[in-house]
């Protein structure tokens, strides 16, 4: 019975603290309904997918990949066949799988720990877990497949916490394996560290023999998921491996390592939580590394004695290093690193264990007399919660009072549906729509039935192949200037509602496009509406022989702008 109830009171706390903390980003960034432009990247995807016109970005156009989870676009395109309003089905989707997540590692924490003597530590863990409203934001609001991987990665964890000898066990770790390989690129690194640490649990427990069977299964699953999936990549796409990486990702290791580790730096100085764990991971495994390497005396095998508490910290370094080998990522609040961080703040929570500093607490505390004990205890809780919730995350929640740094994420997404719905009612009497050359192909997408052509090259397989070495703004480096000529867009989309200035963003991705003497004399800067001003509204960069055919149709009411001075 007391076991029961703690169960269910472990679930509640759980439920009513995602409850909160999603509400509260949900409203302080303005109840976002679409997630951010690349969300409704994969939106489109799924819902070509749903409806027959299989995966493609444009209805008849090219089969692309341009997408990075292969599981959560079926899983949208799922949601996309069955439901009328699929944002929110999503949306709960994430909220689900965000609970489910907490919900695994706390009994894996359990599991760890002595149940009796368990409840300070999950009391410690769900306050460094709830402390980080980025870490919130990123697993749910944004409707991004970050929830399904850290999902995944809670089960591969809680595996190495408890590993199971069962059959059925063995099976289920298996499928685990299937799913993290099409769930993210990355799982071709993580899942293999997960294979080797969840046998060096079993050897722990005695069960060396029967773990090498198991792993190899494992190993075996992963392999053929692997390669049924690279071999479906080649007869659909063409290509090995996502559309995404070949936009992405520089051929030159050094500069991506380069980047990747300033991006992991000024993650780590974003939260002193994710430094402190990172820290504590970096020790232990540079120790066992040390204690491997050392040699044994007498002839006795040293047994590999891989604790719990030892295995989340390699598993924390390894989460650490990938994005550092990709080289980061360019939105804000680091998203491949958040969801790590349920497994960081474990890290720190069995190293809390490991010191036995609840019972050291409750000893303390033993030692003081009358109210003195509980008012300490209350000073010390208070203070921790302060410093977690005010002072070590960045942003803080206190914070997001003040400023929400990922609200122009949301805007983008439904700036560009507004703006898909325009151009799609502006150019509805024209025998064929115009294409539209964008930077940012999520939203705009949504709502625009012609052809999107995607600069930056994810959804766009000419861009993403080209020759370059992808050096410049980060995952935007793939676009090289002649192929703009060569993908001859009718209309040039950009974020600004006027020209787009010359030292911005916009032309900075598209490497000074913007001040070419030829882009000038082809495309000028307009405002088109539809004669009297009717429904339907579109400004851009036109081609100047398309707005002169549409000027001769006499259909629009068309205004100029004077654009930036062209280059030499």
């Amino acid at each position: 019975m007391r076991s029961a109830t703690a169960k269910l009171l472990r679930w509640l706390a759980v439920l009513l603290l995602t409850a909160l903390a999603v509400t509260a980003v949900h409203r302080f960034y303005g109840r976002p309904a679409l997630g951010v432009d690349d969300a409704n990247m994969f939106f489109t995807y799924a819902d070509h997918l749903a409806h027959g016109q299989g995966l493609v970005y444009n209805v008849g156009g090219e089969r692309v990949e341009g997408f990075t989870s292969f599981l959560w676009t079926l899983f949208c395109a799922a949601v996309f066949r069955l439901a009328a309003s699929p944002e929110r089905i999503v949306l709960a989707l994430s909220v689900v799988l965000f609970a489910l997540t907490h919900v695994v590692l706390l009994r894996g924490l359990r599991r760890a720990v002595a149940p009796a003597a368990a409840w300070p530590y999950e009391a410690l863990y769900l306050l460094l877990v709830f402390s980080s409203p980025a870490y919130v934001l990123w697993t749910t609001i944004t409707l991004m497949d970050t929830c399904l991987w850290g999902t995944l990665l809670a089960l591969a964890t809680y595996a190495c916490l408890a590993p199971s000898s069962s059959r059925p066990g063995h099976a289920a770790l298996a499928a685990l394996a299937a799913l993290m390989v099409m769930a993210r690129p990355e799982s071709m690194v993580v899942v293999p560290l997960f294979v080797v640490l969840w046998g060096l649990r079993q050897w722990e427990a005695g069960a060396g023999r029967r773990a090498l069977g198991a792993g190899a299964l494992y190993a075996a699953v992963f392999a053929a998921t692997l390669a049924g999936l690279t071999v479906f990549r080649m007869a659909y796409f063409g290509v090995p491996l996502p559309n995404t990486y070949y936009a992405k990702v520089s051929p030159a290791l050094a500069y991506n390592v380069f980047h990747g580790l300033s991006y992991a730096r000024s993650y780590l100085q974003s939260s002193a939580i994710a430094s402190i764990a990172v820290a504590v991971a970096l020790v232990v495994v540079v120790w066992r590394v040390v204690t491997l390497l050392r040699p044994a005396r007498g002839s006795a095998a040293r047994a590999p004695g891989f604790s719990p508490f030892e295995a989340v910290a390699w598993v924390s370094a390894g989460l650490l290093v990938v994005p550092v080998v990709t080289g980061g990522d360019h939105f804000m609040l680091f998203r491949f690193y958040q969801p790590a961080y349920p497994v960081f703040c474990l890290t720190l929570v069995l190293g809390a264990a490991r010191l036995g500093l609840a019972d050291r607490a409750r000893a303390a505390l033993g030692r003081l007399h009358g109210a003195a004990a509980p008012v300490m205890a209350l000073a010390v809780l208070s203070l921790g919660a302060v410093w977690v919730f005010d002072f070590d995350q960045q942003p803080t929640w206190l914070g997001l009072l003040k400023a929400q740094p990922m609200r122009h994420e949301f805007r983008i997404a439904d700036r560009g549906v507004r703006r898909g719905a325009g151009f799609a009612e502006l150019f509805s009497r024209e025998p064929r729509l115009p294409s539209i050359g964008v930077i940012a192909a999520g939203g705009i997408k949504r709502t625009y039935p012609g052809t999107i052509i995607d600069l930056m090259g994810l959804n766009n397989t000419l861009v993403a192949h080209s020759k370059g070495d992808r050096r410049g703004v980060r995952s935007h480096a793939a676009f090289q200037k002649p192929l703009f000529y060569e993908l001859d867009p009718d209309i040039l989309v950009l974020d600004p509602e006027g020209p787009a200035p010359l030292d911005g963003f916009e032309n900075l991705v598209l490497k000074g496009l913007l001040g070419d003497r030829e882009f000038n004399d082809r495309y000028v800067f307009a405002d088109v509406r539809k004669a009297g001003w009717g429904p339907g509204h579109g400004r851009g960069y036109f081609k100047c022989a398309f707005l002169e055919a549409l000027r001769q149709r006499g259909l629009y009411e068309i205004v100029t702008f004077e654009a930036p001075p062209a280059g030499a």
